[in-house]
């Protein structure tokens, strides 16, 4: 058996993102600030029942131009403070494959105490929700929703829906909900991001060309300092947007190395390499190492027996909870356990077999008032580990729930094509009304149903 020299690791859909290289430029911010011009009489509404469109004046489908503006809403009262590390609620902050690339619809501003959210499905505008209405807020199509000093991050959204003046898709806007102004932070094509009181960790494509049919292009991982006004590359072994308590997140996966009579190693260029002794691994997707870096890029801490969790993952306070699949002796097939490991102390709790097989990779979940709700309909409590299964109540197919939300009171979901208002009620679980100004539809109630594990 020859040496190994030194291992490739082959990732495969699931397996680490290469670091990003540092940025040729930066992104200065461009001070585009927009004449203040309130959105006005977009806001009819039509009588319940009436329509299930929103009533704003609409044109041919990619040519409505929006404007850098927003609507001014006067003077606010401050009523809180921003959270030091995170610009979001952290329980709406993403870590699963497939969700990684759900963006964030709904946030919480704990300085005026209102909740911002895309109307997603119908227009795509930022709406203003507070005292059960809902008022247009800014008239630009828009992802991902962050809050900071009283003032709204976001994304230009456009989709092809409509023509932009003054800004470009991909744009990081700026809104001031006073005096209605908004502005442009980062002039890039930013396909996602998080803010965080310092800066914007956010994913920029730099590159998209088509061949043959086939469309490729090259992704940038970047941070962007309000200290600076510039953006450079993350520090070296940092892949994700997501940060903890203020730190960055440095993961090394465990990899499973693979035999050399493999089939996917049987080409000339791998069959070479394997000849000067190398080897060739795939990622497990599951962590065996976890290290936390402070903004220069230097490990702080390892976290002490990381080993084990799921690289999908739910951060929140001091917790990461994960899914984990396996099949003991008693089971006749593969079962999911919902784990929770504590920071602090470094063991991994066992809260409860779930009732279904469960793989947060693409299956997202939400941590709201000390329970679980899984995207399939499960319901789960943290304390006792009881299980409900939220049944549609009404007749017909049940509609699909994509991904949760919450303000830290509400919870919202997107489904159907849209986004809406969750309201939780005793023995029951109502999927009460789409977000949309006078237009309260409704459709259906789920209803609690105890399951077993």
């Amino acid at each position: 058996m020859k040496k190994k020299l030194s291992v490739l690791i082959v990732f495969m859909l699931i397996g680490l993102t290469a670091c990003s290289k540092p940025a040729e430029g930066t992104n200065p911010v461009e001070k585009k600030e927009a004449t203040i011009t309130p959105v006005g009489k977009e806001e009819v509404s039509s009588a319940p029942g009436e329509s299930d469109e929103i009533a704003v004046t609409r044109k041919e489908y990619g040519t409505e131009e929006v404007e850098l503006k927003g609507k001014a809403l006067g003077q606010m009262t401050e009523k809180g403070t921003d959270n030091p590390y995170y610009c979001n609620l952290e329980e709406n902050l993403k870590m699963a494959f497939a969700v990684d690339n759900v963006p964030i619809y709904v946030c919480k501003d704990p300085v005026y105490d209102i909740t911002y959210y895309v109307n997603f499905g119908r227009d795509n505008f930022i709406y203003v929700y507070r005292k059960e209405a809902s008022v247009l807020a800014v008239a630009i199509p828009a992802r991902d929703l962050y809050c900071k000093e009283g003032e709204l991050y976001f994304i230009a959204e456009t989709d092809g829906q409509y023509q932009l003046s003054g800004f470009a898709q991909g744009n990081i806007l700026k809104y001031n909900p006073v005096d209605g102004s908004v502005a442009v932070v980062v002039d890039c094509n930013a396909d996602k991001m998080i803010v965080y009181p310092d800066g914007i960790c956010y994913m920029e494509i730099r590159e998209t060309e088509k061949t043959g049919g086939v469309i490729s292009r090259t992704e940038e991982h970047l941070f962007f300092s309000f200290t600076t006004g510039e953006s450079s590359a993350f520090p070296k072994g940092v892949d994700s947007l997501r940060r903890w308590n203020g730190y960055w997140l440095q993961r090394e996966e465990e990899v499973e190395i693979l035999s050399e009579s493999d089939p996917s190693l049987q080409t000339p260029e791998k069959q070479e390499l394997l000849a000067k002794g190398y080897t060739f691994g795939v990622a497990t997707g599951v962590i065996k190492e976890l290290r936390l870096l402070d903004a220069q890029g230097n490990i702080v801490e390892t976290l002490q027996n990381a080993t084990g969790i799921s690289r999908y993952n739910y951060m929140v306070g001091d917790y990461v909870y994960y899914a984990e699949n396996r099949q003991n002796e008693e089971d006749t097939e593969e079962r999911s356990y919902l784990i929770r490991y504590d920071k602090k102390t470094g063991t991994h709790e066992e809260i409860v077999l779930l009732g279904q097989l469960t793989d947060l990779s693409y299956e997202d979940m939400l941590i709201h008032k000390n329970a679980a709700y899984f995207e399939y309909g499960l319901r789960v409590e943290l304390d006792t580990g009881a299980q409900c299964r939220m049944g549609y109540a009404g007749e017909g197919l049940s509609p699909q729930i994509n991904c949760f939300y919450t303000d830290g009171e509400s919870m919202f979901c997107l489904s159907e094509g849209k986004l809406w208002l969750f309201e939780e009620q005793p023995g029951s679980f109502v999927f009460t009304q789409e977000l949309v100004v006078g237009v309260p539809l409704d459709i259906g109630t789920y209803e609690y149903r105890l399951v077993e594990p």
